[in-house]
């Protein structure tokens, strides 16, 4: 459709670590759609400068989707997708981990993890549909609601507000430990 302009500001006119500053910029030249390349890449100096890093790869790139949303402007963020980029794959407990140990575990997931995930989720739905059509047992209908058919001369399960208030309780311990948990990671 024509040719455009593309524009590229830099660190001195456009500081990604202004709270206002894609607000602005977006307002003063009204583009038809943004292309964010901006990233803190200085993977070995990151530990050190934590903070520095995730203001730049975490909070300024919401910033700028928020602002982008706002005005309707399309936006395309591009990462640096290195092996070893902690910064956007971390978990609130990354801090009480060694850098190495996150690199590792971070490498594992994106490497080998994700498969053996998707390999346990067909091995599973193979399960239900081998039960369904070989066995004619539909195993999908108690996942649903519950209960299961049993054979005679089985007891039933004891389904009782007690048992259920046990089971309450039993999740919201879990759900605050967790939480607990998270909230660790500052």
């Amino acid at each position: 459709r024509g040719g455009g302009e593309v524009m590229a500001p830099g660190r001195t006119e456009l500081d990604v670590l202004d709270p206002d500053a894609f607000a602005r910029a977006l307002d003063a030249i009204g583009p038809e759609a943004v292309i964010n390349c901006a990233a803190y890449t200085k993977v070995d100096r990151a530990e050190s400068e934590r903070d520095l890093a995730f203001a730049v790869n975490a909070h300024a790139p919401g910033r700028l989707a928020t602002a982008c949303a706002a005005r309707g402007v399309p936006l395309v963020h591009l990462s640096t997708d290195y092996a070893d980029d902690e910064i956007s794959n971390v978990g609130p407990l990354n801090r009480f981990v060694a850098s190495a140990t996150a690199g590792l575990a971070t490498t594992y997931h994106k490497a080998i993890g994700q498969y053996v995930l998707i390999v346990m989720v067909l091995l599973h739905i193979g399960a239900v549909l081998y039960y369904l059509w070989a066995k004619k047992r539909n195993l999908i209908r108690p996942m649903i609601d519950g209960h299961k058919v049993l054979g005679v001369g089985v007891p039933q399960a004891m389904d009782s507000l007690r048992t259920r208030s046990v089971a309450a309780v039993i999740v919201a311990v879990c759900g605050l430990a967790v939480w607990r948990l998270v909230s660790l990671g500052g």
